[in-house]
Protein backbone atom coordinates (compact mmCIF):
# COMPACT_ATOMS: atom_id res chain seq x y z
CA UNK A 1 0.00 0.00 0.00
CA UNK A 2 1.90 3.31 -1.03
CA UNK A 3 1.57 5.62 1.07
CA UNK A 4 1.95 9.70 1.17
CA UNK A 5 3.02 10.61 5.01
CA UNK A 6 1.76 14.14 5.30
CA UNK A 7 2.25 13.83 9.52
CA UNK A 8 2.95 17.68 10.71
CA UNK A 9 0.90 18.86 8.17
CA UNK A 10 -0.56 22.53 9.77
CA UNK A 11 -4.64 22.30 10.31
CA UNK A 12 -6.19 25.61 10.76
CA UNK A 13 -9.74 25.85 12.27
CA UNK A 14 -11.52 29.55 11.70
CA UNK A 15 -13.83 30.08 14.84
CA UNK A 16 -16.41 33.63 14.64
CA UNK A 17 -18.28 34.90 17.24
CA UNK A 18 -21.39 36.29 17.94
CA UNK A 19 -24.23 38.09 20.06
CA UNK A 20 -24.76 41.34 21.41
CA UNK A 21 -21.43 41.70 22.57
CA UNK A 22 -19.65 40.19 20.00
CA UNK A 23 -17.27 43.27 19.63
CA UNK A 24 -15.66 42.97 22.72
CA UNK A 25 -14.59 39.21 21.63
CA UNK A 26 -12.21 38.00 18.77
CA UNK A 27 -12.74 35.96 15.69
CA UNK A 28 -9.73 33.05 15.46
CA UNK A 29 -7.56 31.11 13.77
CA UNK A 30 -6.68 27.77 15.57
CA UNK A 31 -3.72 25.95 14.09
CA UNK A 32 -2.68 22.32 15.60
CA UNK A 33 -0.58 19.51 13.81
CA UNK A 34 -1.52 16.31 12.05
CA UNK A 35 -0.19 13.82 14.31
CA UNK A 36 -0.92 11.43 12.01
CA UNK A 37 -1.79 12.02 8.42
CA UNK A 38 -1.52 9.54 5.25
CA UNK A 39 -2.99 8.92 1.73
CA UNK A 40 -3.33 5.51 0.26
CA UNK A 41 -2.23 6.32 -3.50
CA UNK A 42 -3.85 3.15 -4.74
CA UNK A 43 -7.44 2.97 -2.34
CA UNK A 44 -7.26 7.15 -2.40
CA UNK A 45 -8.04 6.49 1.38
CA UNK A 46 -7.27 9.51 4.14
CA UNK A 47 -6.42 8.98 7.62
CA UNK A 48 -5.77 11.89 9.74
CA UNK A 49 -5.35 12.48 14.06
CA UNK A 50 -5.00 15.37 15.66
CA UNK A 51 -4.66 15.76 19.19
CA UNK A 52 -7.08 17.59 20.36
CA UNK A 53 -4.60 19.33 23.50
CA UNK A 54 -2.23 20.62 20.19
CA UNK A 55 -4.86 23.14 18.77
CA UNK A 56 -3.53 26.43 19.88
CA UNK A 57 -4.53 30.35 18.91
CA UNK A 58 -2.50 31.36 16.12
CA UNK A 59 -4.10 34.95 15.10
CA UNK A 60 -6.40 36.90 15.53
CA UNK A 61 -9.06 37.02 12.57
CA UNK A 62 -10.53 40.26 10.84
CA UNK A 63 -12.50 40.28 7.95
CA UNK A 64 -11.30 36.71 7.11
CA UNK A 65 -7.85 37.12 7.26
CA UNK A 66 -4.90 37.08 10.01
CA UNK A 67 -4.46 40.68 11.90
CA UNK A 68 -1.41 42.06 11.39
CA UNK A 69 -1.48 42.89 15.79
CA UNK A 70 -1.29 39.90 17.58
CA UNK A 71 -3.24 38.74 20.64
CA UNK A 72 -2.32 39.38 24.20
CA UNK A 73 -1.03 36.56 25.90
CA UNK A 74 -3.12 36.41 28.47
CA UNK A 75 -6.34 36.40 26.37
CA UNK A 76 -4.37 33.80 24.35
CA UNK A 77 -3.99 31.94 27.77
CA UNK A 78 -7.54 31.98 28.41
CA UNK A 79 -9.00 31.14 24.80
CA UNK A 80 -6.76 28.11 25.18
CA UNK A 81 -7.46 27.18 28.63
CA UNK A 82 -11.49 27.83 27.59
CA UNK A 83 -11.22 25.88 24.56
CA UNK A 84 -9.54 22.54 26.25
CA UNK A 85 -11.34 22.23 29.34
CA UNK A 86 -14.60 23.47 28.58
CA UNK A 87 -15.10 23.31 24.70
CA UNK A 88 -12.90 20.22 23.76
CA UNK A 89 -13.00 18.57 27.05
CA UNK A 90 -9.20 17.24 25.53
CA UNK A 91 -8.28 15.29 28.69
CA UNK A 92 -11.75 13.18 27.77
CA UNK A 93 -11.27 13.35 24.10
CA UNK A 94 -8.11 13.62 23.37
CA UNK A 95 -7.64 12.75 19.41
CA UNK A 96 -10.09 13.93 16.93
CA UNK A 97 -9.97 11.52 14.45
CA UNK A 98 -10.94 11.74 9.93
CA UNK A 99 -11.06 8.47 7.41
CA UNK A 100 -12.43 8.99 4.38
CA UNK A 101 -11.81 7.90 0.77
CA UNK A 102 -11.30 10.64 -2.49
CA UNK A 103 -14.35 10.59 -4.65
CA UNK A 104 -12.90 12.50 -7.02
CA UNK A 105 -10.42 15.44 -7.25
CA UNK A 106 -13.03 17.55 -6.01
CA UNK A 107 -14.07 15.20 -3.09
CA UNK A 108 -13.32 13.53 0.04
CA UNK A 109 -16.51 11.18 1.60
CA UNK A 110 -15.87 10.19 5.27
CA UNK A 111 -16.50 10.72 9.04
CA UNK A 112 -14.94 12.95 11.64
CA UNK A 113 -14.70 11.75 15.28
CA UNK A 114 -14.93 14.31 17.43
CA UNK A 115 -15.78 14.50 21.04
CA UNK A 116 -16.52 10.85 21.35
CA UNK A 117 -18.81 11.09 18.52
CA UNK A 118 -18.82 9.65 15.05
CA UNK A 119 -20.45 11.38 12.22
CA UNK A 120 -20.05 11.65 8.68
CA UNK A 121 -18.18 14.31 6.76
CA UNK A 122 -17.52 15.68 3.32
CA UNK A 123 -14.23 17.12 2.68
CA UNK A 124 -14.18 19.85 -0.57
CA UNK A 125 -10.57 19.42 -2.57
CA UNK A 126 -9.51 22.39 -4.51
CA UNK A 127 -6.23 23.92 -6.23
CA UNK A 128 -4.95 26.96 -5.72
CA UNK A 129 -2.09 27.65 -7.71
CA UNK A 130 0.85 24.90 -6.37
CA UNK A 131 -1.49 23.97 -3.22
CA UNK A 132 -4.40 21.39 -2.80
CA UNK A 133 -6.60 22.45 -0.28
CA UNK A 134 -8.92 20.52 1.49
CA UNK A 135 -11.84 22.01 3.57
CA UNK A 136 -15.24 21.21 5.16
CA UNK A 137 -17.79 23.14 7.37
CA UNK A 138 -17.94 22.12 10.64
CA UNK A 139 -21.39 22.33 13.45
CA UNK A 140 -19.61 20.93 16.16
CA UNK A 141 -22.87 20.74 17.94
CA UNK A 142 -23.80 17.72 16.04
CA UNK A 143 -21.52 16.49 17.65
CA UNK A 144 -22.50 17.21 20.68
CA UNK A 145 -20.19 19.97 22.22
CA UNK A 146 -21.91 23.21 23.11
CA UNK A 147 -20.70 26.66 21.76
CA UNK A 148 -18.54 28.83 24.60
CA UNK A 149 -19.79 31.11 25.93
CA UNK A 150 -19.12 34.02 28.04
CA UNK A 151 -20.87 37.24 29.56
CA UNK A 152 -23.90 35.53 30.27
CA UNK A 153 -24.35 34.62 26.84
CA UNK A 154 -23.94 38.10 25.30
CA UNK A 155 -20.91 36.93 23.77
CA UNK A 156 -20.61 33.33 22.10
CA UNK A 157 -18.81 31.40 19.45
CA UNK A 158 -20.91 30.84 16.48
CA UNK A 159 -22.07 26.95 16.16
CA UNK A 160 -20.18 26.50 12.52
CA UNK A 161 -16.23 26.38 11.57
CA UNK A 162 -14.34 26.18 8.98
CA UNK A 163 -11.35 23.82 9.20
CA UNK A 164 -9.04 23.52 6.27
CA UNK A 165 -5.32 21.76 5.22
CA UNK A 166 -3.05 22.94 2.75
CA UNK A 167 -0.53 20.93 1.51
CA UNK A 168 2.01 21.28 -1.43
CA UNK A 169 0.37 19.84 -4.94
CA UNK A 170 3.39 18.37 -5.80
CA UNK A 171 4.12 16.10 -2.35
CA UNK A 172 -0.06 14.49 -3.84
CA UNK A 173 1.15 14.09 -6.84
CA UNK A 174 0.88 10.27 -6.56
CA UNK A 175 -2.49 10.76 -5.49
CA UNK A 176 -3.34 12.53 -8.55
CA UNK A 177 -5.67 15.35 -7.33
Amino acid sequence: MPLIDLSGLEISVWVTREGLLSPVGHDLRLVAPATKLTVDTETRALSLEVAAAALRVAAVVVEGRDASAPISEADRVQIEKNLHREVLESKQFATIVYEGVARDATRVEGALTLHGVRLALPLAVRREGAEVVVSATVDHTRWGIKPFKALFGALRVKPTLRVEARASASSLAPWEL
